[in-house]
C-alpha cells in the first residue's frame, strides 16, 4: 500500500508551480536554440560541398541525425579549409557541440524531471552493467541527480553564443570579400569552455579571427 502523500499548503503549491513553470520556459529555449544550430551545420554542409540552396540541399540534409551533419561537415571542413587554422577552429566547435552541448540538451529534453522538498531532480533510465567489485556484476538502470533550472539557463545562454559563433564561420566562408572578425572576447570565452585545461599560451593564440584567404570557385 502506497504511503498517501501529505497535503501541500498554498505557499508549497506556489514555489512548486513557479519552478515547473521556470523549467518549462527554460528546456523550451533549448529546443528553439537546438533547432537553430542544427540549421546552421546544414547550411555548412551546403556551403562546404557545395549544394544548391533549396530542395537539393534539403534533400540531402534533411534526414541527417545532428550526429551525422557534424561528421559530415569535419570531413568537408577538412577538404575545402581556407586554412589550417580555421579547420582548427571547426574542430574545436564542433567536438564541443557533438561531446558536451548535446550530450546535456539530451538528458535535459528526455529525462523526468521531479519534484522534492527541497528543489527538483532527474531520472535518467539508462542499463548499464557495472563491477564495483572484482568478478561481480551489478546492473543499474536508472539514474538520479539533483537538477536546477540555473543549468538549463546556463546551457541556453551557451546555445546562444554557438549559434553566433557557427554564423559567423558560415558567413566567412561564404562571404570572404568581407572581413568581419569574429568578437575576441566571444571566441575566448568559448575556448575556456571548450578546452579548460588549455595553456594560457594556447587560448590567446586562438583568440583573433584572421581574415580568411581567397578561395577559387568550385567545380
Amino acid at each position: 500500500m502506497k504511503t498517501p502523500r501529505h497535503p501541500q499548503t498554498q505557499s508549497q503549491k506556489e514555489k512548486r508551480d513557479k519552478r515547473e513553470s521556470d523549467l518549462a520556459t527554460a528546456i523550451g529555449r533549448v529546443c528553439i536554440r537546438w533547432g537553430r544550430l542544427e540549421h546552421e551545420l546544414c547550411w555548412f554542409i551546403e556551403a562546404l560541398a557545395p549544394l544548391k540552396e533549396g530542395d537539393i540541399s534539403r534533400a540531402v540534409t534533411n534526414e541527417m541525425d545532428i550526429r551525422a551533419k557534424i561528421q559530415t561537415i569535419k570531413a568537408l571542413a577538412y577538404i575545402r579549409k581556407p586554412s589550417d587554422e580555421w579547420l582548427n577552429k571547426m574542430l574545436i566547435l564542433l567536438d564541443y557541440i557533438d561531446n558536451d552541448l548535446r550530450v546535456r540538451r539530451n538528458r535535459f529534453v528526455h529525462d523526468g524531471w521531479y519534484h522534492h522538498a527541497h528543489g527538483l531532480f532527474r531520472v535518467t533510465n539508462r542499463s548499464k552493467l557495472l563491477k564495483p567489485q572484482a568478478f561481480q556484476l551489478i546492473l543499474k538502470t536508472e539514474e538520479r541527480s539533483l537538477a536546477r533550472v540555473s543549468d538549463v539557463i546556463k546551457l541556453n545562454k551557451e546555445l546562444d553564443s554557438l549559434v553566433f559563433i557557427m554564423f559567423a564561420f558560415w558567413y566567412d566562408y561564404t562571404h570572404p570579400q568581407y572581413v568581419r572578425p569574429l568578437p575576441a572576447r566571444l571566441w575566448h570565452q568559448f575556448l575556456r569552455r571548450a578546452k579548460p585545461g588549455a595553456h594560457p599560451t594556447y587560448v590567446n593564440s586562438m583568440r583573433q579571427h584572421p581574415p580568411l584567404a581567397p578561395r577559387q570557385k568550385q567545380s
